[in-house]
């Protein structure tokens, strides 16, 4: 359960606006948290039953990779991010984290959220889901 609550304290800092939090506190909330692993583990894999329970519009493969990259203490509570929750359970986004390797990651987890937006779709999603920037250049390279 601390795990938890320190892994949401984590996204949290990475949620909030800046200029909401000091940089020494968001400085000394990273440090208080390594969630990287500083080499990434290629041994870890989603079993089969844990992809099915990855909800659609996410890169399972992805995923994969980010937990790889995620100390084992700390991915029970990232996959979960990504499952299906019961039946009138809020769902949960991971949408942001403070390390740049992990947060390149993020966005390719969530690229095919963005497959079925138009570009103008992309420009008028207020939420700040991860891989927009990249979603708007693919669209806007093609054209």
């Amino acid at each position: 359960m601390r795990a938890a609550a320190e892994l949401l304290a984590v996204l949290v800092v990475g949620v909030l606006p800046s200029c909401e939090q000091p940089a020494a506190s968001r400085a000394s909330a990273q440090a208080a948290i390594q969630l990287r692993l500083d080499v990434p583990d290629v041994a870890y894999t989603l079993s089969t039953s844990e992809r099915r329970t990855v909800r659609r519009d996410f890169d399972v493969d992805a995923l994969q990779r980010l937990l790889q990259m995620v100390r084992p203490e700390w991915r029970r509570e990232v996959l979960a991010a990504f499952q299906y929750s019961g039946p009138n359970q809020p769902v949960a986004n991971l949408v942001q984290l403070d390390d740049p390797v992990l947060q390149s990651e993020l966005e390719k987890v969530w690229a095919p959220h963005w497959a079925h937006y138009t570009l103008d779709g992309i420009r008028r999603e207020l939420a700040p889901f991860p891989g927009k920037a990249a979603a708007e250049r693919r669209l806007t390279s093609t054209r």
